[in-house]
Formats: structure tokens, C-alpha cells, sequence
């Protein structure tokens, strides 16, 4: 998979970023705190629902729903959308999740049966 741009909104400690690596590699960076991670957890919520590393033992009740949102936002407020060219798929196609939603990839219905 390569990514395209990939877009988060109101998501963990970030309210509003668009990268747009082209397909290429990138890398990130930057002081602690400064939304790395949050970076990484929104990849791995678009792309599975969840956030592995709020689950599990030692996470005593974190909840994605009240956790995940950017702290002034709720759920609803809160998206990961992403331009993404899949192998297979000829053109790069367009996925996006929202937080009130987790388990549901918003997509053409054509990308879901592939």
C-alpha cells in the first residue's frame, strides 16, 4: 500500500493535519508530545478500527470513543481519511473512518469486495 495523503481531524492531541507523502516515504518527527504517536495511532485506527496500543492489559479502561477524540471534540467530530493506492487497484482509491463509527471503512463499495 502507499499512501497519498492521509488527513486527521479532531483525532487524539490533533486537531487538524494533512500530509501528503505522494506515495513516497516519509518520515516523522519532533519533541515529545508534539503528536508523533497520535500520527501512528490515527494509521492504525483508519486502517483496523482500533488502536493497539489502548488495548490490552495495563490500559485500565481507556475507552476509543472518550480517549480517542481531541480533547475539545467528541466522537463525532473526530475522522481519519486517507488517499491510499492499494495492489491490485489501479487507481488510488479514498478510505475514511470517524471515531463515533470505529467499525465501519468508509469506501466505495467496489474497494470493500476486493
Amino acid at each position: 500500500m502507499k499512501l497519498f495523503e492521509l488527513e486527521i481531524n479532531n483525532f487524539r492531541g490533533i486537531r487538524s493535519l494533512k500530509i501528503e507523502p505522494k506515495g513516497n516515504n516519509f518520515l516523522i518527527h519532533g519533541p515529545n508530545g508534539s503528536g508523533k504517536s497520535a500520527v501512528v495511532d490515527a494509521l492504525d485506527f483508519l486502517l483496523t478500527g482500533s488502536i493497539s496500543r489502548m488495548t490490552g492489559k495495563g490500559t485500565k479502561g481507556i475507552i476509543l470513543k472518550k480517549h480517542g477524540p481531541h480533547i475539545d471534540y467528541s466522537a463525532k467530530d473526530a475522522d481519519i481519511r486517507a488517499k491510499v493506492q492499494i495492489h491490485g487497484i489501479e487507481e488510488p482509491v479514498e478510505i475514511k473512518r470517524t471515531l463515533d463509527n470505529p467499525n465501519e471503512l468508509i469506501c466505495d463499495d467496489s474497494i470493500k469486495e476486493s
